[in-house]
């Protein structure tokens, strides 16, 4: 992965653990369901955080058509 790569891919792994830890406190869902996505959304994140640090190639790249 380039640098630029690695940036983004920082940047939206902050972005995902975030949304999480967001999504976790003030989601207005049951608790099952608004925990559930909080676990997605930051293990999603922290290992694009992960992969940023690491210079390997986070889970989040291996979806759909995304470069």
């Amino acid at each position: 992965m380039s640098s630029g790569e690695r940036f983004v891919a920082g940047a939206l792994g902050t972005l995902l653990a975030s949304t999480g830890i967001y999504v976790a406190i003030f989601g207005e869902v049951p608790a099952a369901w608004r925990y559930l996505a909080a676990t997605v959304l930051v293990s999603l994140g922290a290992n694009a955080i992960y992969g940023a640090l690491r210079n390997k190639r986070p889970w989040v790249s291996k979806i759909g058509p995304l470069p």
